[in-house]
């Protein structure tokens, strides 16, 4: 998976600490992994998971012109700016009781996705497949599943930003 950092301006290192507004300090030098692409009417886009800041996404996408353009979310949930994201990132993430519930059956340790399948399954049988798999992106998107190839297990309790 690519490494990409939270970056600054361009000129010079100490100019460019300069103009970075506290919210960009804060994150200056976070490395993104890519965690999926998007496909889009007019290219490939990429989403990226910040790794020490695991709620935060960044989602780059082509615009009509083909120039790149990013955005970011915060729990899965669009914010206007890097600086709202912060704000955001300061409320520890909320758990509804089904995401609660799915969360209890997903092991501390390694899993293959299909063994995963099988143990949330058995686990809550009134949901279907495709509330399962909405409430796991739930959960990782508020980072508290990781993700590592193809392989997923609970993650740590993500802290307030």
């Amino acid at each position: 998976m690519a490494f990409e950092l939270i970056r600054g301006g361009k000129p010079t290192q100490q100019s460019r600490s300069a103009r970075l507004t506290p919210a960009q300090r804060r994150l200056h030098g976070t490395p993104l992994r890519q965690v999926s692409c998007l496909q889009y009417p007019n290219g490939i886009g990429r989403m990226f998971q910040a790794v020490d800041y695991p709620r935060l996404t960044q989602i780059s996408r082509p615009s009509a012109s083909g120039a790149a353009e990013a955005f970011w979310l915060v729990d899965g949930v669009p914010v206007l700016n890097l600086e709202e994201a912060i704000e955001a990132l300061d409320v520890p993430p909320v758990l509804a009781a089904e995401e609660v519930e799915l969360l209890r059956h997903v092991p501390d340790e390694w899993t293959a996705p299909e063994d995963l399948r099988a143990l949330i399954t058995s686990g809550i049988p009134h949901a279907d497949g495709h509330a399962r798999i909405r409430l796991l992106r739930v959960l990782f998107d508020k980072g508290f599943l990781e993700v590592d190839e193809a392989r997923i297990r609970r993650g740590s309790m993500p802290a307030a930003g």
